[in-house]
């Protein structure tokens, strides 16, 4: 079930709205917990288990840490916290990868074969093992104000705003709203147009431009000109941010609707001069878990200039192999690595002192073909791409950009490039803005409506990050 369908918009959405608000609030956190279950349940079905089994030994090994930190007997507790939810996320997101990979040296030596395990992706496993992890070491560092019973547990890892996309949202960040929390009618309200916006950004935006971007990737080597390497690139570019910001926004207002606070993700990452800067601005909340739970675990920049290079490059491989089981991740999180060295190193200084178009044309151009790799279905593929879009393709049938882009492309992608900037936040700004605001409550009624209708007529609508 994902939020831009008609099942979750006109079925379960207002049912778990209405039944929260009738409930008695000892109840809302238990209506909140079913209803959870249930959104996931719809599309994973027995693969609940994982899910399960994440809550339950995530929170005994939160209880042992808590009832042994005077003692300081809870490390025991945090290695088998922490190793069991990363063997569970291991064998269900890389095991198919790991034979593979061995299954393709072996060929180099030998025609035995290992089995390739029949393995289904749960949704949402790395997020919500992450979750779990930093659950587990925040409670070893004590930074837990609550002693958390089964339900509270079960509920912040659960929680179906966040549960299968995102953002990965810490228990300090919530911890006194599950024990208890308001939802005031404010709160309502501006969570009601923050999902809105989510939605729009989803249907308006990113689905137009991914039917652009999906059909030039689609096509064979001796088809894809330079031209239609970079529309598909760019394309691509727009629709990942939008999908995935878009599913934030969503996520984000939910979560104020029932009064919760979840962190931002996203901070017009595309305005950044400089690899650095574009990840403090990118998935915020998976940077800052990276940054606290391994970057500084591992040293930082605190042990010399080599080993800050070699921390670096190390988790933004991690970074990549997070984002999936397969070698086009893995060298997109080393690309990025490769810059955060450079620029960590002289290219950082160079950037400042250079005009703010030049070093923002060179973090467009590198995120571009990152994005390159991230898209690719192998190796072979982003290698072919890369080549047409510097003029090395070997197209030999030529196909009219205009085959691919329609209109409802052309308009989202005006939109797009124009609100990857903050320009509404300086519109908001502006003196005449509260006298606006009946107008902008008809600009949000009419988001909504146009969303609602491409998606009645069923248009391309999956979730980026839901494979993740």
């Amino acid at each position: 079930m994902i939020f831009s369908s008609v099942i979750f918009l006109f079925y379960f959405l207002p049912v778990v709205i209405l039944g929260y608000f009738l409930s008695p609030k000892k109840w809302r956190n238990w209506w909140l917990i079913l209803a959870s279950l249930f959104f996931y349940a719809w599309g994973e079905g027995v693969y609940m288990v994982f899910l399960l089994a994440s809550v339950v030994l995530t929170h005994v090994s939160v209880r042992q840490i808590l009832r042994r930190a005077d003692s300081g007997g809870g490390k025991r507790w945090l290695i088998i916290g922490i190793v069991l939810n990363l063997i569970m996320l291991g064998v269900n997101k890389y095991g198919v990868f790991v034979v593979e990979t061995m299954n393709s040296l072996l060929m180099l030596v030998s025609t035995y074969q290992f089995g390739v395990p029949d393995i289904k992706l749960p949704l949402g496993i790395s997020f919500f093992v992450f979750q779990s992890i930093s659950y587990i070491v925040d409670a070893y560092r004590k930074e837990l104000t609550i002693r958390p019973s089964f339900k509270e547990s079960l509920l912040y890892i659960a929680l179906f705003p966040q549960l299968v996309a995102g953002p990965i949202v810490r228990f300090t960040d919530i911890q006194s709203a599950l024990r208890a929390r308001v939802s005031r009618l404010d709160d309502v309200v501006e969570g009601t147009k923050r999902f809105i916006r989510g939605l729009a950004k989803k249907v308006l935006i990113a689905n137009q431009v991914a039917l652009v971007a999906d059909s030039i990737f689609a096509l064979s080597a001796n088809e894809l000109t330079m031209t239609l390497a970079w529309i598909g690139i760019i394309m691509y570019s727009l629709q990942i941010f939008f999908d995935f910001s878009g599913y934030t926004d969503m996520a984000i207002g939910l979560g104020r609707i029932f009064g919760f606070t979840f962190p931002e993700n996203f901070n017009y990452p595309y305005m950044a001069k400089s690899v650095q800067e574009f990840w403090r601005r990118w998935h915020m909340s998976l940077s800052t878990w990276i940054r606290d739970y391994v970057y500084i675990p591992l040293g930082g920049s605190r042990q010399g200039t080599v080993r800050t290079y070699m921390n670096l490059f190390v988790v933004f491989t991690l970074v990549g192999i997070w984002h999936g089981a397969g070698w086009t991740f893995i060298l997109w999180g080393m690309w990025y690595g490769l810059f955060m060295m450079l620029e960590r190193w002289k290219l950082g200084a160079l950037l400042e002192r250079i005009p703010a178009l030049l070093s923002h044309s060179y973090l467009i151009i590198v995120t571009l073909i990152g994005w390159t790799l991230f898209r690719a279905d192998t190796l072979t593929g982003a290698f072919t791409y890369m080549q047409a879009l510097f003029g090395f393709g070997s197209a030999i049938r030529v196909l009219d950009p205009q085959l691919f882009i329609t209109v409802p492309a052309l308009i989202a992608t005006a939109f797009g490039v124009l609100f990857v900037s903050p320009i509404g936040l300086w519109l908001a700004a502006r003196p005449l803005a509260k006298y606006a605001e009946p107008l902008v409550l008809v600009g949000y009624l009419m988001l909504l409506i146009l969303s609602i209708l491409h998606i009645g007529i069923g248009t391309y609508n999956p979730f980026i990050y839901f494979r993740f």
